[in-house]
């Protein structure tokens, strides 16, 4: 496989979560926002691509499994129709995935029902942590306060991920980076 990026959706009825990430697994964009905000910011992104170069996306698919639907599922389906759409413009068909959350939940955390946490940790296991311990404390004066400060600990690869959402559209990130997209 030699995609450049790897774009992740967790789609929801009216936010969604988008999270970029290269072959080195470097996390280069996560955003939670407003569908129509995301769908733009993914036309951007898409629109921007070096066009020599593979790219894919991988979104967290509904499915019902004989159960009654909500109309926020149903409403979460047009949205994931929506960025299909908007994404198969620009990558084409086969460079787009569907996948269902069981699947990306057996593939990282080896069951296909789990707990979010369990997927989040399993991605620090990945990724790495959302603060990394300093070697040396690092000393500095704030310049508005003008106190002096003391850091013992820096943003870690994954700092700034949101509960939930943003970890779900990783673990779909993930998912391409493990099977490359063989369900």
């Amino acid at each position: 496989m030699t995609a450049s990026r790897i774009y992740g959706i967790d789609p929801g009825p009216l936010r969604s979560a988008l999270v970029v990430i290269d072959t080195s697994r470097t996390i280069l964009v996560h955003v939670y926002d407003e569908n129509a905000r995301i769908r733009g910011r993914l036309d951007c992104e898409l629109t921007a691509l070096n066009t020599r170069e593979q790219h894919y996306l991988a979104i967290e698919d509904i499915r019902a499994y004989g159960r009654g639907v909500r109309p926020e599922a149903l409403e979460t389906a047009v949205q994931v129709g929506r960025f299909v759409e908007l994404a198969e413009c620009y990558l084409g068909e086969s460079a787009v995935h569907r996948v269902p959350r069981s699947v990306v939940l057996a593939r990282l955390i080896g069951m296909a029902h789990g707990k979010k946490i369990e997927v989040k940790t399993r991605l620090i296991e990945i990724y790495g942590s959302q603060k990394v311990k300093l070697k040396e404390r690092r000393k500095w004066k704030d310049p508005v306060t003008g106190k002096k400060r003391t850091a013992t600990t820096e943003p870690g690869p994954t700092a700034g991920l949101r509960e939930g959402h943003d970890w779900d559209a990783l673990a779909m990130c993930e998912w391409f980076m493990e099977t490359g997209g063989r369900v």
